[in-house]
């Protein structure tokens, strides 16, 4: 499965022409401020340039047309990639990520609640930073933030691993 899945990202993947191509295509044609983009694509026929305004052609509206299809492609192919394997693959740290996520944003309102119950009795700043309870909910945060980028790590390194295994990109 994840054979005919690499091939068919390989084969509907744009090269980095087509790619500049497509922009072109899709985005510069009726800028009358380009003058030197793509010369290839008005000698190819793809554009035409008629009082400072540039065109598709026919030939063009074709060639962005196949283009747009093989982007396509390559986003239908890439999405079963994802979801099939990836996700498969990198779900649980997700899940763990987003766990520790909630938990830390409980433990910083938490925190804020407290802090704002010692200004209304009268504490000023420093008297709240040396407040042992409050001390205790910003350690926790702060372990909370750290396991948190242990994870953001951790399912990183597993993304760049399964990219690589499938060799769509050589990193």
């Amino acid at each position: 499965m994840i054979e005919k899945l690499r091939a068919a990202l390989i084969k509907s993947s744009l090269s980095q022409e087509e790619v500049e191509h497509i922009l072109c295509l899709l985005f510069l044609c009726g800028d009358s401020n380009r003058q030197n983009f793509f010369m290839h694509l008005i000698n190819a026929g793809y554009i035409s340039v008629q009082d400072n305004r540039c065109t598709l052609t026919e030939k063009g509206r074709i060639y962005r047309d196949t283009l747009v299809q093989k982007l396509a492609q390559f986003h239908a192919a890439s999405e079963m990639l994802f979801r099939k394997y990836f996700d498969n693959e990198l779900s649980h740290i997700k899940k763990e990520l987003q766990s520790l996520k909630n938990e830390w944003r409980k433990v910083r309102d938490t925190r804020i609640q407290y802090k704002q119950t010692l200004m209304k009795q009268g504490k000023d700043k420093a008297a709240i930073k040396k407040d042992t309870h409050y001390r205790q909910l910003q350690k926790e945060q702060n372990s909370l933030r750290t396991r948190m980028r242990h994870a953001e790590k951790e399912y990183n390194k597993k993304l760049s691993a399964c990219i690589k295994h499938i060799g769509i990109i050589d990193l």
